[in-house]
């Protein structure tokens, strides 16, 4: 599988194929489980398979030197370092450097996604999805999905407001080594973050269906953006987003990598019939994998879980 003739949607149907042909779920409301522990709903497969195994406690942290235990991330359930912040030794006075994360899990939650309507396919969307970020199928030297939030530069401090950006990108491969450009023929989305030492997202109730899985609220220490349109690129088609909110949890300070982030942004109506799938050679649009009762006006409004590790940007 190459990079160019990969795309958010294509590995959408490729989770598609794998269930039409063996899932036994049902329709609405087979997408999640529940964590025992804590009692929050889970993504099941998407988030074993890359938040546990190559997610933020794989990952050595690039930026900075931080002091900290183990937590349980709350979007993925996964073993990573502690949230609070907290290092050894005073950093007070210290000047901001700019800090790149890849994002190395990513899962839609809402709306979720049915084949002819009745057949829930979002956990084996997001296990593809999660594949493409974290490995090189067909042996090119690069990962065959890459996104990158970039702090310029990164503050934490309670208040602070500086530049950020949303970078579809190209990130080498293997994942443990990975560096990362941006990915050719787009531009980044450019917006100002805000550091905050509470919470900085939380999902709208009235936004959510009865079947989707409700986002996790992004505790502090965290940052959040706002963008009037941010695009996920994955190829040869993006999915644009409207009214965009990027949102994380800092792990240590400076922060080595991110938890508990979410991503908002509304896809119209009329962008849902553009976008098309190819399933099994027939091209489906997008409106079609999406119920007309999980609406919310003209259109959807997306949410996607998120967690980041510390990378090197080699780009200007």
């Amino acid at each position: 599988m190459s990079r160019a003739s990969l795309t958010l949607l294509v590995s959408l149907s490729l989770g598609l194929g794998l269930t039409a042909c063996g899932d036994d779920s049902g329709g609405g409301g087979g997408d999640t489980d529940t964590d025992s522990s804590t009692g929050t709903p889970t993504t099941g497969t998407p988030t074993t398979d890359s938040a546990t195994t190559d997610g933020p406690t794989t990952d050595t942290p690039t930026t900075g030197s931080s002091s900290t235990t183990d937590a349980t991330d709350p979007d993925t359930g996964s073993e990573t370092t502690d949230p609070t912040g907290e290092t050894e030794g005073d950093t007070t006075g210290a000047v901001p450097m700019d800090a790149d994360f890849r994002v190395n899990s990513i899962n839609l939650l809402d709306p979720p996604v049915f084949l002819n309507g009745v057949i829930a396919v979002t956990d084996a969307a997001n296990g593809a999805l999660n594949t493409s970020l974290t490995t090189d199928e067909d042996e090119d030297g690069d990962l065959d999905l890459g996104f990158v939030v970039r702090f310029q530069p990164l503050d934490q401090a309670d208040g602070a407001n500086e530049a950020f950006q949303f970078v579809n990108a190209t990130c080498t491969a293997p994942e443990e080594s990975s560096t990362c450009d941006v990915l050719a023929d787009t531009t980044s989305a450019d917006s100002t973050y805000n550091s905050s030492a509470g919470e900085c997202y939380s999902a709208d109730a009235g936004n959510l269906s009865a079947d989707g899985t409700e986002p996790t609220p992004t505790a502090g220490p965290c940052f959040s953006a706002e963008f009037a349109s941010i695009e996920i690129q994955a190829g040869l088609f993006g999915l644009p987003l409207t009214d965009a909110t990027v949102a994380a949890t800092y792990v240590g300070n400076p922060a080595g990598n991110l938890v508990g982030g979410n991503i908002e942004g509304f896809v119209s109506t009329e962008d849902a019939a553009a976008i098309t799938v190819d399933f099994m050679g027939q091209e489906i649009p997008l409106v079609d994998l999406l119920r007309a009762e999980d609406q919310d006006g003209d259109g959807w409004v997306f949410h996607l879980s998120f967690t980041a590790v510390a990378t090197e940007w080699t780009g200007a």
